[in-house]
């Protein structure tokens, strides 16, 4: 399993949670110590890809680009077993790997050659070992990207990130603070064997740094007790609170919900009288983000994804004048949203944007190693181009003295600096704002002088970028950075 799910990530160039998603069910394990396995063998491989190429190249012949994927998609695998999988015997190791290029039809040479290889590299496992505490991290890094570290940072806290990134991250909750208090939570997990952290930044996490199982099979999610969500995430999602309060039946709007983790917090953040509108314009996430949203226990309505614009200005109209109105959710792009408030000849001014923008994922390597592998430098000028235009959907949409929040789970300047620099020079009536006042005190060390929210691996959180911008004449009440 482990080696067909690798191979197919590899060749599709896909994410690496839509192949396991899209996976036959019916040929997962029925043992949860097996599935367990699977997803620990995949992510190792991913993980140290890099380091595992450079053993392969270290006994090999033949060039790694003319080896045939399987085989090297093989190889990769038993070196992770054999390097890091104590408890997995290497005879049992080098076997198994073996049986599955058997059971895939490949011929004698091959397997032999794949079980020399292997046996050669078991035999120097201590010489191996030692490399991999020295060169892993390093080496796990694409070059380009190895290098572009290099530049921007300086060679040392290059390395750092690359070593943080490679570190295991804890699973991380969002306690639904609407149905249960962290305290409680924690008791619960630690009543059912499950090790429980505080939080650092956030005040609703709860860390859990040695759960492997299934989120579902958690205590408490079925009830809609908490939601997974990392620190940085939380953080960047609580800088869309206003002061003073919104008047009652201010609108949001969440630009690009996703699963809805953040929509289901501004849920919680924000004062009951204010409604939110979502938009997800993709069928898979859009179903998942009202699974979401329900479990969770927030009230929503589904605008039809071919509904006509007089519905919609009916649904805004409705939110506007702070009559009870369920959250909306519309199965659109924010430019298709704009052009339906266009044909509807309604312009609702939002007093916030949450814009949690496409981008590289380069932010959140930890949590996806696959991400490194399927980027290339040319897709950050692509990402660059495709917030700024999203950006300037969501500026036109905003009210006087509204707030917009852009956050993208990148560290990369043409994502991050670059993109405010562009919107702002296109849009001066915006203007970033000291975000410092609307995150826990803990979170005050996440802005850098230029008032921006930067989290990164080294920090013990996924690497986010925020910015927090405020339209027009409010701006004289707010301390700008």
């Amino acid at each position: 399993m482990a080696l067909e799910i690798l191979l197919q990530q590899e060749q599709q160039n896909r994410p690496l949670d839509q192949v396991l998603a899209e996976y036959p069910a019916r040929r997962w394990p029925s043992d949860r110590r097996d599935r367990q396995l699977v997803r620990a063998l995949v992510y190792e491989v991913l993980r140290r890809r890099g380091f595992l190429d450079h053993v392969v190249a270290r006994y090999a012949k033949h060039p790694l680009a003319k080896m045939k994927p399987l085989t090297l998609a093989a190889l990769r695998l038993g070196l992770a077993q054999l390097l890091y999988f104590d408890r997995l015997p290497p005879a049992a190791a080098i076997d198994e790997t073996i049986r599955a290029l058997k059971a895939a039809r490949q011929p004698r040479w091959i397997t032999g050659f794949v079980n020399g290889l292997l046996r050669n590299a078991a035999r120097e496992r201590a010489e191996l070992l030692r490399l991999a505490a020295e060169q892993c991290d390093w080496l796990s890094v694409p070059a380009w990207l190895r290098q572009r570290r290099e530049q921007q940072l300086g060679q040392e806290r290059a390395y750092h990130r690359s070593r943080a990134e490679n570190q295991p991250p804890p699973l991380v909750l969002r306690v639904n603070t609407a149905k249960i208090n962290c305290a409680t939570l924690a008791e619960q997990l630690q009543h059912n064997g499950i090790e429980v952290e505080e939080s650092t930044f956030a005040p609703a996490a709860l860390r859990l740094p040695s759960y492997h199982g299934r989120v579902e099979e958690l205590p408490g999610f079925n009830e809609g007790w908490f939601a997974v969500q990392d620190e940085a995430a939380q953080l960047v999602t609580m800088l869309l609170q206003k002061e003073p309060d919104p008047e009652p039946g201010a609108l949001f709007l969440d630009a690009c919900a996703g699963l809805g983790g953040k929509t289901a917090h501004l849920a919680e953040l924000l004062p009951a009288e204010s409604r939110l509108v979502a938009l997800e314009p993709h069928t898979g996430r859009f179903a998942l983000l009202a699974e979401n949203l329900a479990r969770l226990g927030h009230k929503f309505f589904k605008l039809p994804p071919d509904g006509p614009p007089e519905e919609l200005a009916r649904r805004l109209q409705t939110a506007a004048a702070g009559k009870p109105a369920p959250l909306l959710l519309c199965p659109q792009t924010l430019a298709s949203f704009a052009r339906l408030l266009d044909s509807a000849s309604v312009a609702p001014a939002f007093q916030g944007i949450l814009l949690d923008a496409p981008c590289s994922g380069l932010g959140v390597v930890r949590r996806h190693p696959d991400i490194r592998w399927n980027r290339q430098p040319e897709d950050l000028p692509r990402y660059c181009k495709q917030q700024i235009a999203l950006l300037d959907q969501a500026a036109k949409l905003l009210a006087p003295g509204g707030v917009l929040v852009y956050a993208v789970c990148s560290n990369e300047p043409e994502e991050n600096r670059e993109v405010i620099q562009a919107l702002t020079s296109r849009h001066p009536e915006l203007e970033v704002t000291d975000p410092r006042p609307w995150l826990p005190p803990p979170a005050a060390t996440l802005v850098d002088d230029e008032g921006y929210l930067r989290s990164t691996p080294e920090t013990g959180l996924d690497g986010f970028f925020a910015a927090r911008l405020q339209r027009g004449d409010a701006l004289e009440s707010v301390k700008k950075m």
